[in-house]
């Protein structure tokens, strides 16, 4: 999150699947849990659409249902017994992760990972599968970058950025606009002379950037950055 942090948006934003097929074939199919066993549902074209897959955990069935693609790619996968469920990237390189209440509908904190690189991103607090709530954002190497609070799927309030080393660098001020839609960061707070790694600085006349907590100069200022 180096640089202007006031353009800050939103990273990502979640497709939600279906939830009619997945009652409507849980409803259907509920009996099957009892015996054990996978039962498909297809595309037009022969493809996998749902699998509705038995497994058994302390002698306990537990229906586990997956949703892909019509090429083949998972969309998202629950477990109906305990509703905790993965919701996959578009681009196929990372997943939300959290639990659906009764009606298949998100709330409370999901995790949004990278595969490939196994590492969790972000903690979003869902209400009626909108963004609203408490937010962080980690590194890779597990510390946190940011935290900071949405409202009805807009940045707001307070957004805090830490260092590595857990130290409070900078805050910025959100407001959501008359319509609730998108929010403006209004104000710039650093409390501490060091800034981000890859913000510009202009000072007397020179352009720095600033890495791994110190100002490098660039080159003089002639009026373009």
């Amino acid at each position: 999150m180096g640089g202007n942090k006031c353009q800050f948006t939103k990273f990502y934003t979640i497709n939600f699947m279906k939830t009619t097929l997945l009652f409507f074939l849980l409803l259907l199919l509920l009996s099957s849990c009892n015996r054990g066993g996978i039962v498909l549902s297809r595309y037009p074209n022969g493809s996998i659409k749902t699998e509705l897959k038995i497994v058994y955990v302390k002698g306990n069935s537990v229906c586990i249902v997956k949703e892909y693609s019509e090429d083949g790619i998972i969309i998202s996968e629950i477990n109906y017994k305990t509703l905790d469920a993965k919701v996959y990237h578009a681009d196929g390189k990372g997943y939300w992760k959290g639990r659906y209440n009764k009606k298949l509908i998100m709330n409370g904190v999901w995790e949004d990972w990278l595969t490939e690189e196994n590492y969790k991103r972000f903690d979003w607090t869902f209400k009626n599968n909108i963004e609203d709530g408490p937010y962080t954002a980690y590194r890779r190497d597990g510390s946190i970058e940011a935290k900071g609070f949405y409202k009805n799927g807009a940045l707001s309030d307070t957004l805090k950025m830490f260092d590595l080393k857990g130290q409070l660098q900078e805050m910025e001020i959100w407001v959501v606009n008359a319509g609730g839609k998108f929010s403006t960061c209004v104000k710039t707070i650093y409390l501490t002379d060091k800034r981000s790694d890859g913000t510009i600085q202009i000072l007397d006349g020179k352009i720095y950037v600033w890495k791994n907590g110190k100002k490098e100069f660039m080159r003089n200022f002639n009026g373009k950055k």
